[in-house]
C-alpha cells in the first residue's frame, strides 16, 4: 500500500492498489459466495503466470466460446476479463517500478503493455501518479522509513 502524500499536491495523490486490483479469492468462492467455476479459477492462474495468454486461448482451454467465457468470468468474479488482465499488468509494472531500474519503455513492455503511452495513461489513472513520479515517491518513502529503522537500531 502506498504511503500518504500531503494534500497540497492534489494531482499527485496516489490511489491504493486495493482499489485497482481484483483480489484472487483464496477461498475459491465467486462473488455470490458459491464455489467458483474451475474454468475461471484456471484462467485467473493462467493470467497471473503469463501476460501473453489471450482470451481465445483461455476460452479454448475451457471449451467455451470467447463471448461465453467472458460472460462466465464476469459473472463469477464481478469484474471483466479485460479489466482483470489490465490490473494484473498494472500490478506487475508497479512491482517493476519499485524493484528495478528498468526504463519506462522496457518496464511497460515486460509488464505486457503494447505501447508506452497506453501504459503511462493507465498507470496514472489507476495509481494517481505518473510512473516515474511513483518510482521517485516510493523510493523516497521507502528510503526514509529504512533510515528511521536504522536510527532506532543505533539507540
Amino acid at each position: 500500500m502506498l504511503p500518504h502524500i500531503p494534500k497540497s499536491r492534489k494531482s499527485s495523490t496516489p490511489k491504493t492498489t486495493a482499489t485497482v486490483l481484483f483480489p484472487v479469492r483464496e477461498s475459491s468462492r465467486n462473488i455470490s459466495g458459491w464455489p467458483m467455476d474451475r474454468r475461471v479459477q484456471r484462467a485467473i492462474l493462467d493470467v497471473q503466470k503469463s501476460i501473453l495468454i489471450t482470451t481465445k486461448q483461455m476460452a479454448d482451454s475451457a471449451n467455451l466460446s470467447v463471448d461465453h467465457f467472458s460472460r462466465l468470468f464476469k459473472k463469477e468474479t464481478g469484474v471483466s476479463l479485460h479489466r482483470y488482465r489490465k490490473n494484473v499488468r498494472l500490478e506487475r509494472a508497479r512491482v517493476f517500478l519499485e524493484s528495478s531500474e528498468l526504463s519506462i519503455k522496457e518496464l511497460s513492455t515486460r509488464a505486457g503493455f503494447r505501447d508506452q503511452s497506453h501504459f503511462v495513461r493507465d498507470f496514472k489513472k489507476a495509481y494517481g501518479l505518473f510512473p516515474m513520479r511513483y518510482r521517485i515517491h516510493w523510493r523516497k518513502i521507502n528510503h526514509s522509513s529504512n533510515n528511521i529503522g536504522n536510527q532506532r537500531k543505533d539507540l
